[in-house]
């Protein structure tokens, strides 16, 4: 029994200590974030772009607030005549971008708070979007024409990952 404890001990040491190849499994990320000092891995490049948060969540905020206006103008349009004896054609003004609804706040001042924060949120998202635009982050992009194969082996002290 001692013999066979000590040969499945000598024959996992000797694995343990062997190097082993194998392909990476799992697909290489396009982008990384570049780190400040450091040159890009093999098959990178350094590139500048967009601040990507900044811009999607510019066109979010922005096109929703401008949808919600146009849709909340209709509907006061619509609706307009159920309390007033005549339909009032002020609140169309308010489905155009940025300065219709302050017009329709203006104009109506019992709807004014609901327009009010609709152009001004519409504002927000044209300036965040602008900011996104504007500010450029630098990145690392894929080269998809360098040829850079990553290959993993297991070490005496570990994990060893080559590009």
């Amino acid at each position: 029994m001692r013999k066979l404890f000590l040969c499945a001990s000598a024959v996992s040491a000797l694995l343990a200590t062997s190097t082993l190849h194998a392909e990476e499994a799992l697909p290489r990320r396009n982008v990384l974030s570049a780190e400040e000092g450091f040159l890009p891995p093999p098959g990178y490049v350094e590139t500048a772009r967009p601040l990507r948060g900044l811009w999607i969540s510019g066109t979010i905020v922005g096109g929703a607030s401008w949808a919600a206006s146009v849709l909340g103008a209709g509907l006061y349009h619509s609706f307009s005549d159920l309390f007033n004896e005549r339909k009032e054609d002020n609140y169309l003004l308010g489905m155009i971008p940025f300065a219709g609804p302050f017009i329709v706040a203006g104009e109506e001042p019992d709807d004014a708070p609901v327009f009010a924060s609709l152009g001004s949120l519409q504002i927000v998202g044209v300036g965040l979007l602008m900011a996104g635009l504007a500010t450029e982050q630098t990145v690392w992009v894929l080269d998809e024409k360098a040829d850079v194969k990553t290959t993993v082996q297991l070490a005496p002290t570990g994990l060893r990952i080559d590009f």
